[in-house]
């Protein structure tokens, strides 16, 4: 079998790094080109400080887990922890996307804790 070709999708557009784009893509853009749209962001992501913070304990996390959470130094939740917990207490599967130190690992390690009781 012949080796895979990767490639890596930039974040920012639907471009290719390597510069490649594909049919259908180049397409898009001619079309939307000559009808004059443009890619416009329509929602600004939410700050972290204008929402309230949730403690461990308001996302359903068990007491005995809100204890070493608090003996860490953990008080209130961050934005992923807030939005993945309690999904993950329902037993839903999740992907969770944020920046490093952002409480990715907590947001999935305390639903499994909490799990094995």
């Amino acid at each position: 079998m012949p080796p895979l070709k990767k490639r890596k999708l930039s974040h920012d557009s639907n471009e290719f790094s390597s510069g490649e784009e594909s049919e259908a893509l180049q397409k898009q853009k001619k079309a939307k080109e000559a009808d004059g749209d443009e890619a416009v962001e329509t929602e600004e992501p939410v700050a972290a400080e204008s929402a309230p913070q949730k403690t461990f304990k308001d996302l359903g996390i068990i007491d005995s887990l809100c204890d070493a959470c608090t003996a860490l130094g953990y008080k209130a939740a961050t934005p992923i922890q807030a939005e993945a917990i309690p999904l993950a207490l329902q037993g839903r599967d999740l992907i969770g996307l944020a920046e490093t130190g952002s409480g990715k690992t907590a947001a999935f390690a305390l639903p499994i804790l909490q799990g094995m009781q």
